[in-house]
């Protein structure tokens, strides 16, 4: 009899604590945690450290000859999405992130191969998306020369800046360390662009 009753209040010490904490838990905030949902994925996953509650851009123009495979190296052909597009970010995944543009319904990938690009995917996509509008940003460049930047057209005596919003910044492959000589891959076949800068400036463009 002795230890039936010892047995029946150890259960209910037991079923005390056990609901303590559970209070304990609801009150200090704790909970289970969860699978992320897509876009909280696509926002958190890498450090990408995107603001959830802000418009976001391309900052600089992309290219694609296939909407489903676009690479963060930019080749410099097929269609352009110009710089400044609103973006919106559906999901991402390693080395992976879908998005859909303003005023169209076609879900973009941009994929970031790191054994290419040599980058990260926080460093890869934070090159391409912004939360600065670079329309705003660049509201002073003449409407001429903004309508030849969105097509990726540089001329000599451009600066950098013009540069990076025609076509972001230079592969790490092709372009080790600082040089006055940035080269862009124009497409998969290895045909290259190059645009020497002096003085901050585009002095000379040649082809290979």
């Amino acid at each position: 009899m002795r230890n039936c009753t010892h047995f029946k209040l150890s259960k209910s010490k037991f079923a005390i604590l056990f609901i303590m904490l559970g209070l304990t838990l609801v009150i200090s905030g704790c909970f289970i945690p969860t699978s992320p949902t897509k876009l909280e994925y696509a926002f958190d996953m890498y450090g990408m450290d995107l603001p959830k509650n802000k418009q976001l851009y391309l900052s600089h123009n992309i290219w694609y000859n296939s909407p489903y495979d676009i690479s963060t190296i930019n080749f410099h052909s097929g269609t352009i999405i110009p710089f400044g597009t609103k973006i919106y970010l559906i999901s991402s995944e390693h080395g992976k992130v879908q998005l859909k543009i303003d005023g169209n319904e076609t879900i973009f990938t941009i994929n970031n191969d790191k054994n290419v690009s040599l980058l990260p995917d926080s460093s890869a996509y934070n090159q391409i998306f912004t939360d600065k509008n670079p329309l705003q940003e660049n509201k002073n460049i003449p409407k001429e020369t903004l309508e030849k930047l969105e097509k990726g057209e540089i001329e000599v005596g451009m600066p950098q800046s013009y540069v990076v919003l025609a076509f972001g910044r230079p592969p790490i492959q092709l372009n080790p360390g600082k040089s006055s000589t940035w080269t862009y891959l124009i497409n998969k076949g290895l045909k290259t662009v190059h645009y020497v800068f002096k003085n901050d400036k585009v002095t000379y463009i040649f082809y290979n």
